[in-house]
């Protein structure tokens, strides 16, 4: 199962990619959600960026082509992201999230 957070209201969908980032992008679960966000580049979606322990971020991140991020709000802050797959254990996912949002609201701020 893919989970999708939306950090913002699609409304620009028409005009710019919908940018996704993953969370939690390990070699095992995470590179296939990484993927499948990458299959739907015909469809207006972009994987924007990923964001891992910094063991894995780094050598998906180079197999994917797009930048890494070992903090969750740091990647919300620094990346324009549209919504934000977490692919971490189910427990993790509130404090990932409220991470991304914090992130999301600092970058609005600042931008």
């Amino acid at each position: 199962t893919l989970c999708l957070y939306l950090l913002v209201a699609p409304s620009h969908a028409l005009l710019m990619p919908t940018r996704i980032a993953v969370v939690g992008a390990g070699p095992l679960v995470g590179l296939h959600h990484c993927n499948a966000v990458k299959h739907l580049t015909s469809t207006g979606v972009e994987l924007a960026c990923i964001c891992d322990l910094p063991e894995h971020a780094a050598a998906t991140a180079a197999q994917l082509g797009v930048p890494c991020y070992s903090d969750a709000e740091d990647m919300a802050r620094k990346e324009r992201l549209d919504g934000v797959v977490i692919a971490t254990p189910t427990h993790l996912h509130l404090p990932v999230f409220e991470k991304c949002i914090i992130g999301a609201q600092a970058r609005r701020t600042e931008f």
